[in-house]
């Protein structure tokens, strides 16, 4: 009796594997909003049981909280990819929180976003020798209509703007608490004066992600004030008599994030 065939791995299989690579994990949205974007969701379950299972056993479903699972690269995953760094261990309480805010945020928000090093920008950002704090940056892309300066017409012309993000987390200390550590982050940047030109330009924003909604809220309302009282020092240098820039002279908003509370504290009740 002839053997079966075994599907190889495919080009979108490789690409599935990088990013578990580079994120150690996913879930199934996320992985379906990145590569299954024209399927439905079964198709994605159905290549993860493909390479889950038989002669490939590159990745493995692993908890993420009491009711859900998402997906993670096994050992031989790991080689498949050249990954050697690649930790197999399923990982603890705040990193699985990090990863999973961090990703819905890039994959899942409805934004044009995608992660920077600083590192690789050496002629922007000075920052070489320096400990960067433990949140992310990241780059957003921000397409508008603006009229031309044609007299004969009105036209109008689409522009894109990109700003650089310092993405924040809260997963559920106390707030205070979490907005004294932003705002130690922030004086950090103003002192550096690392991304001066770029807040003069409008360029620079800052997100925190946080658990739930009643908390977003309160950040929203206690949290531009609070970094505008106790950095004005710093940001006096930006304000000019004619300035249009905000108080702060950089956005700060907060988002909540679906799903997280049930990570951090266990399934919530129904």
């Amino acid at each position: 009796m002839p053997r079966r065939r075994t599907r190889r791995i495919t080009g979108r299989d490789r690409r599935i594997l990088n990013h578990l690579a580079e994120f150690h994990s996913a879930t199934v949205d996320v992985l379906h909003r990145r590569f299954f974007a024209e399927k439905k969701v079964e198709a994605v379950r159905s290549t993860l049981r493909r390479l889950s299972t038989g002669p490939h056993q590159v990745v493995q479903s692993v908890p993420l909280d009491g009711r859900r699972a998402w997906y993670q690269l096994t050992p031989q995953g790991a080689r498949f990819v050249g990954h050697k760094s690649y930790d197999c261990r399923t990982l603890g309480l705040h990193a699985t929180a990090r990863q999973f805010a961090l990703q819905w945020f890039l994959f899942l928000a409805e934004e044009d976003l995608r992660l920077v090093n600083l590192h690789d920008f050496p002629d922007l950002f000075p920052v070489r020798g320096h400990r960067l704090p433990q949140g992310r940056f990241y780059f957003r892309t921000q397409s508008g209509i603006e009229p031309t300066s044609s007299t004969k017409t009105e036209e109008r012309r689409t522009s894109t703007v990109q700003r650089l993000g310092y993405l924040a987390f809260d997963f559920g200390g106390r707030p205070l608490r979490i907005a004294q550590r932003l705002q130690q982050t922030l004086r950090r940047f103003l002192m550096h004066g690392w991304f001066d030109s770029l807040i003069q330009d409008g360029q620079f924003e800052v997100t925190l992600l946080t658990i739930n909604a009643s908390r977003r809220r309160s950040y929203d309302h206690t949290l531009p004030d609070m970094l505008h009282r106790n950095l004005a020092t710093q940001l006096a240098r930006f304000h000019t008599a004619d300035s249009k820039l905000p108080s702060l002279a950089f956005p700060v908003t907060s988002r909540s994030v679906p799903g997280l509370h049930d990570i951090i504290y266990g399934r919530s009740p129904q």
